[in-house]
C-alpha cells in the first residue's frame, strides 16, 4: 500500500506540476506544506515555480526539479 508522500512523490516523478491546493485535494491532506517538506528531506529536488496570469494573479507551482540535458561549456 501506498503512502499520500509515495503518491505525491510518483505524481511529480510523472510530471506533474501541483499547486498547494491541488496536492491537498488530489492527496487529501490537510498539511500539503509538511508533504513538500517531507519530499525534500527524502532527497527529492522538489523546486517551486511562481506564475503569473494575465489578470496578475501569481500562483505557486512546485515540481520536480529535473537536470537540464544539453551542451556543456568548453572548459
Amino acid at each position: 500500500m501506498q503512502t499520500k508522500l509515495d503518491r505525491l512523490i510518483e505524481a511529480f516523478c510523472n510530471g506533474a506540476e501541483l499547486t498547494v491546493k491541488q496536492i491537498a485535494y488530489r492527496f487529501d491532506t490537510r498539511e500539503p506544506n509538511g508533504m513538500l517538506y517531507r519530499a525534500r528531506n527524502s532527497g527529492f529536488d522538489i523546486v517551486r515555480e511562481r506564475r503569473t496570469n494575465s489578470k496578475g494573479e501569481s500562483k505557486s507551482f512546485y515540481r520536480l526539479n529535473k537536470p537540464k540535458v544539453g551542451r556543456r561549456k568548453a572548459a
